[in-house]
């Protein structure tokens, strides 16, 4: 979604506009005149595809949480070793960024938000749940020593990922394929047994 494939379809360009204009200027931020604005069309026809602005940011959230889950997803290795497994959700996390950033700084934004419906709430839940589940299993195996929880470990994870993002932003550090991978190593020594 954050190129319009179709400029005919009128769908595409409110969801293309919503996740620009909601990650730039923030929900509250963004009114559905300045939205309507920006896909190039009038304001009642947004609500010809959604009743408000909330089901208009709950779709674009779901979309963009199942698309990081897809991501996380392809190309999983199940039988590989616990480390590797670790570095293919660290390395697509960063695949995910590399490709999607406006979605992925979206998601950032959006996550804990109010207004997020309870699909929503369960699309996070889900991608929550595939990588837990990875660690619980390497817990098993015996390859992790933390006595925290897997959302504990994943939220350690994930924030440290999001630091790195937003120190790259600021120009501080460079998110190099070298970069990444050694920064998800380090990550992988201070869980592993």
């Amino acid at each position: 979604m954050p190129i319009v494939r179709d400029p005919e379809d009128k769908k595409e360009r409110i969801l293309s506009s919503a996740l620009k204009l909601f990650t730039e200027k923030g929900f509250e931020g963004t009114p559905i005149p300045d939205l309507a604005k920006d896909a190039g069309i009038g304001a009642g026809t947004i609500y010809r595809y959604y009743k408000n602005k909330e089901e208009l940011v709950n779709e674009l959230y779901r979309y963009w949480k199942n698309k990081l889950k897809e991501t996380l997803a392809t190309g999983y290795p199940e039988k590989a070793k616990s480390k590797d497994l670790f570095l293919h959700l660290w390395m697509a996390l960063a695949n995910f960024y590399d490709k999607y950033p406006e979605a992925f700084e979206f998601l950032e934004l959006h996550y804990h938000s109010p207004y997020l419906d309870q699909a929503s709430k369960k699309a996070t839940t889900q991608t929550m749940e595939f990588i837990c589940g990875f660690l619980e299993e390497a817990r098993t195996k015996g390859d992790i020593r933390s006595d925290l929880g897997s959302m504990e470990l994943v939220s350690l994870c994930y924030g440290s990922f999001v630091g790195m993002v937003k120190m790259a932003k600021g120009g501080y550090i460079q998110l190099s394929p070298e970069t990444l991978r050694n920064s998800g190593l380090t990550l992988w020594k201070a869980l592993a047994k």
